[in-house]
């Protein structure tokens, strides 16, 4: 997918995105219909899988839809989630979903760069980029001119070591994630998200429009230590759990530790996305608030190179569009941790629509 075009060097860029995933990928779009010359680049080969829920929530989808992209979940075959079941100790809740769709990584943000292509930002793939100090840019070791820096590389690139600000959680745990065929998982639906949830991890799986299993899971990385490997970790949980599925034994891939801080922007470098800091999902929130930033960051972007001043406003803008969505992750992903707050949940759950409603829309990411 790399434009033989981009001329990275010979040219001055307004700004260079680093990442091409939903955050990236969206930021890059909106910035070039603006009118800016936008350069986006991405280390992996596209298309490419990363580990991820696979599920898009309502305020991914409400994004999409308010930019001009709301044909385009259609366009890839994104399937709507109609239930959620979270599975405990045995018992087992069915939720009604409305609004959540799941898709893969690959189809999404291989359309997402289309449309940032569309709308004249010049794309590279394969392709190395490394930001300095002095906010200075080399890609593939060719010193790119660019009057602003977006940083969308995921949550690998969040909370780098020194990076005044930054800072990994004590108690963090990681990801995991896998794509498996549809086998191991009984009769569960389609259309529907598993959520199992253990006392040392919680895993969901759900098939996206690629007909795959998608699996991913946050868990204590002493607690796949303790069993060995990452599939014998995720078996236990499901064993746990009590619904008689076999999560895949093989084919785990990990992330780093998941809830960290990084501030939003610094001088001419602005972070979107998870490198703008992480907090343990619920499902749906990861890509939706990758969709909510690039959405947000485009206007206050051109607005500063505009006036040629980089004085903070990101960095104000993303705290107020992301700080109580942040604290209810907390409060929920301690939740999951705790029998006490799970036995109270699955209570609420197990009631009338109302409850669940509430639940459903304020916790997880889906309105019932």
């Amino acid at each position: 997918m790399m434009d033989p075009n981009a001329d990275m060097a010979g040219r001055h860029w307004d700004a260079v995105v680093i990442g091409a995933g939903p955050a990236g990928a969206l930021a890059a779009r909106e910035i070039a219909r603006r009118g800016r010359s936008v350069l986006l680049v991405e280390k992996a080969r596209f298309p490419r899988w990363k580990v991820c829920g696979a599920c898009l929530g309502v305020a991914g989808v409400e994004t999409l839809q308010r930019v001009g992209l709301g044909g385009l979940l259609g366009r890839i075959g994104a399937r709507p989630v109609v239930r959620t079941r979270l599975v405990w100790r045995g018992r087992s809740v069915l939720v009604p979903m409305r609004g959540m769709v799941a898709v893969s990584r690959g189809a999404l943000d291989a359309a997402l760069v289309l449309a940032a292509r569309e709308a004249g930002a010049h794309f590279v793939d394969q392709t190395h980029a490394r930001v300095f100090g002095d906010g200075s840019v080399v890609v593939d070791d060719q010193t790119v001119p660019a009057r602003s820096v977006v940083l969308a590389g995921g949550i690998r690139s969040a909370g780098r070591d020194g990076e005044a600000g930054a800072a990994v959680s004590k108690d963090a745990w990681i990801g995991l994630g896998v794509v498996a065929p549809l086998t191991g998982a009984g009769s569960l639906p389609d259309d529907e998200l598993t959520m199992l949830v253990g006392r040392r991890g919680y895993l969901g799986r759900v098939v996206t429009e690629d007909g795959m299993a998608n699996w991913a899971a946050a868990v204590d990385p002493a607690f796949v230590r303790s069993c060995g490997s990452p599939g014998e970790a995720m078996r236990a949980i499901c064993d746990e759990a009590g619904l008689g599925v076999t999560a895949p034994g093989t084919g785990w891939v990990g992330t780093p530790a998941l809830t960290r801080s990084t501030p939003a922007q610094r001088g001419r470098l602005y972070r979107v996305g998870d490198a703008a800091g992480y907090v343990e999902p619920i499902t749906g929130e990861g890509m939706s608030w990758a969709m909510l930033g690039a959405a947000a960051l485009a206007p206050v972007l051109d607005r500063a190179l505009a006036s040629d001043r980089h004085a903070g406003a990101w960095a104000r803008t993303h705290a107020g569009l992301f700080r109580w969505r942040r604290a209810r992750c907390r409060v929920v992903s301690r939740g999951l941790r705790s029998p006490l707050a799970m036995h109270a949940a699955m209570a609420a759950l197990g009631a009338g629509r109302p409850a669940r409603a509430a639940v459903v829309g304020r916790l997880i990411g889906g309105h019932a």
